[in-house]
């Protein structure tokens, strides 16, 4: 699981995602060093800081989310989508040739070329044809889904995390992070 730490040189802030356990980190002078949102150092020295992942309480808790995820009808729903999806071979042929037609077309604005019309109405009408396949349909369905859940998880534990404290619906009106303001860019730190 990814640590996050935010560095501010100054003004200047960098975010960073570790993916050990135990990590090492040398604090310049004017560096402020944040852990999970909290002023943690301003000094020269190095620090260490080690994280118990095998019995942690947010490891505990985090099986349990993802548990409770797991075990809700419409995760079930979500799941036999796909794996409706995953045994129709026909289904995931069109689906892979649309997804190829795209990534050719990504490709070639990442070059600098631009889609024409005619492209773009070919890559239309095979995203029309590929949503008449109800298996199509129902698998984009889910993985939209599933990017809505993993989006709200996301953005509670990072309110929490940025705010200290559990958020309140106001903290998730439109243009705000929790961060206490930005629309988030985010200034508001």
């Amino acid at each position: 699981m990814p640590i996050c730490i935010f560095l501010f040189f100054g003004k200047n802030a960098e975010m960073f995602f570790l993916q050990k356990s135990e990590f090492k980190l040398f604090v310049k002078e004017e560096t402020f060093l944040f852990f999970w949102g909290k002023k943690l150092h301003n000094t020269k020295e190095c620090y260490d800081m080690s994280i118990d992942t095998e019995k942690s309480a947010i490891l505990e808790m985090t099986e349990k989310l993802c548990e409770t995820i797991l075990d809700q009808p419409e995760y079930k729903e979500i799941n036999r989508k796909i794996n409706t999806f995953a045994y129709n071979e026909q289904a995931k042929m069109l689906y892979q040739s649309l997804y190829d037609h795209q990534m050719r077309l990504h490709q070639k604005q990442q070059q600098g070329f631009p889609v024409t019309d005619e492209e773009s109405q070919a890559f239309q009408k095979e995203y029309e044809k590929a949503l008449e396949n109800d298996t199509i349909k129902e698998f984009i369905e889910a993985q939209q889904q599933i990017e809505e859940i993993e989006q709200t998880v996301n953005m509670y534990v990072s309110t929490t995390i940025k705010l200290g404290r559990l958020p309140k619906p106001e903290d998730f009106q439109s243009g705000s992070c929790g961060c206490g303001g930005g629309a988030c860019g985010c200034g508001g730190h």
